[in-house]
């Protein structure tokens, strides 16, 4: 086993200088923590806009937040999120088993219309129905690539911002 022994000229004068520092570290980490935050929001609600989801309402991407906790902790924390329900679906993908039983009318090239089973009632006649089969949604993920591509910039926010703090300036 190998050991390294070391000793620090001026090390009570760099504690002193550090500790000194200490609200300004603490100040420009959580500056720096909310404007990647930011930075991913940006991303997000960019991708939300046409490159991966087609937009039929706007509220998943209306409903896009970016919060900071902590900020007077030595541990702050840069949220980016939705509560809509269908996220997950989107970020993640899903395959379910649909149980079948929809009515449908065929209307040629290989294509049908589907009816709702409610609507196929009021008709009284008989209709094609689907059979149980498998649906796979693909994933379409916009906050995983989103904070993905702001880790260099975030990385780079944070470094400038604690050399300042370590300089005396925030």
């Amino acid at each position: 086993m190998s050991s390294l022994r070391f000793h620090i000229l001026g090390g009570p004068q760099l504690a002193a200088a550090l500790k000194q520092r200490q609200e300004g570290v603490k100040k420009a980490m959580a500056v720096s923590v909310g404007l990647g935050a930011q930075l991913v929001y940006g991303r997000v609600v960019r991708k939300l806009t046409g490159p991966v989801l087609k937009v039929q309402s706007g509220r998943l991407r209306q409903s896009i937040v970016s919060l900071v906790e902590g900020v007077f902790t030595d541990n702050p924390k840069g949220i980016v999120g939705t509560n809509v329900e269908y996220a997950p679906v989107h970020e993640y993908g899903l395959t379910f088993r649909h149980p079948g039983g929809t009515a449908y009318i065929p209307i040629g090239g290989g294509k049908v219309r589907f009816i709702s089973n409610a609507l196929a009632a009021l008709h009284g006649r008989e209709f094609l129905r689907t059979r149980a089969h498998p649906i796979k949604m693909p994933e379409r993920p916009f906050m995983r690539p989103s904070l993905a591509e702001s880790v260099p910039q975030i990385r780079n926010i944070m470094i400038s911002r604690l050399a300042r703090a370590l300089k005396g300036a925030v």
